[in-house]
């Protein structure tokens, strides 16, 4: 991880195929989350949770 300033930032172009994301299917991409650790998918409570704090934060205009 390194620090940029903000011109660097809006400069960086990312290296993701767009194409190819496109082109997954809804059962591929579950397949690829259930395969990467650090995509999980979230449990109904976690779920649950996730849509009570950004109602909160709807509400208080944020």
């Amino acid at each position: 991880m390194s620090k940029v300033t903000v011109h660097q930032a809006k400069t960086i172009k990312g290296s993701t195929n767009w194409n190819k994301v496109e082109s997954l299917s809804d059962q591929e991409i579950k397949q690829a989350t259930l395969t990467d650790i650090d995509a999980k998918p979230l449990s109904d409570h976690e779920i649950k949770a996730f849509r009570r704090f950004k109602s909160i934060r709807h509400k208080m205009g944020l």
